[in-house]
């Protein structure tokens, strides 16, 4: 049953307050501020303009060689697309999935903990484009967040106001994880498969019985076993793409890079036979062209 009362966005922001404690700001930016353009395989670039092209929802995930270093050729594309859509001013909500913090959850595994991260992330990135005035039609309240205080036992009550929050997100919403494979986990499996069951549910419909889009992208260094076996090619729901480069590695040549011209996506732009090395020094402002 609905609040009787209704909350406005300030209520949900001090309720949520504590979600802080959790989650490291650091990594909701992805070091989105780095130098652009980010240059990549024409494939992943292809794929990445039709995620972005505006219209309908659509699910990808760039799956990358094995990087055991940070950033990652993959965070790179994570990031550039935080920018270019920042760039649109589209709602966007971001993470960057970490391990490193092992014992917060203790005696929960370290996955669980990038996991609970990850989602605690979500919601409070999700309360800030709840409307000033609130939002009818979903159940939420101060014991929904207090129950957030003990993440060892809180993931059905956290997925459950990422549900409820994700049915009260803008007309299109895009979403960016980078980083997923560092969660898999024999017992993260589960949880995981949930996570991605709720991001790929359908968006809310608007006032003019319009459908909302949801545009999500996941960004891997080495295959991710969720997502592998948590989402299905073959029935369209999500498409996967692979690239055979790192941060700073040499491809060869063929590179294209990841632009924003006037709102839309380009690709190329007389640097697609550029060398990684000479990419690299564009991206740092060392080449004039």
């Amino acid at each position: 049953m609905a609040s009787k009362t209704l909350l406005t966005r300030d209520h949900y922001l001090s309720y949520s307050q504590d979600l802080e404690n959790f989650v490291d700001r650091t990594l909701i930016t992805l070091g989105n501020d780095r130098p652009t353009p980010i240059f990549t395989e024409p494939a992943v670039a292809s794929a990445l303009e039709k995620w972005l092209t505006p219209g309908e929802s659509r699910m990808l995930a760039v799956v990358g060689k094995v990087e055991h270093s940070f950033p990652t050729h993959g965070s790179l594309i994570a990031a550039s697309m935080l920018r270019l859509t920042g760039l649109r001013n589209m709602p966007i909500i971001s993470h960057c999935c970490s391990i490193t913090n092992v014992n917060k959850y203790a005696p929960r595994s370290s996955e669980y903990n990038g996991l609970m991260t990850l989602a605690y992330s979500l919601v409070r990135q999700l309360i800030g484009y709840i409307p000033i005035e609130g939002v009818r039609g979903i159940d939420v309240g101060a014991h929904q967040f207090a129950a957030l205080a003990k993440p060892t036992t809180a993931w059905k009550d956290v997925l459950g106001l990422l549900r409820d929050l994700l049915r009260t997100q803008p007309t299109s919403l895009v979403v960016v994880i980078a980083g997923f494979q560092l969660l898999d986990d024999k017992s993260t499996a589960q949880h995981a498969q949930e996570l991605l069951n709720v991001l790929r549910e359908p968006a809310r419909r608007d006032s003019n019985d319009k459908r909302g889009m949801r545009k999500v992208l996941f960004t891997t260094s080495g295959n991710s076993s969720a997502l592998l076996e948590g989402l299905d090619e073959d029935n369209g729901e999500v498409e996967f793409v692979r690239h055979h480069m790192d941060s700073r590695g040499r491809p060869g040549r063929g590179l294209v890079p990841l632009r924003d011209y006037g709102g839309l996506l380009q690709i190329g732009n007389g640097v697609q036979d550029m060398t990684w090395p000479e990419a690299l020094q564009l991206r740092r402002g060392g080449i004039n062209r």
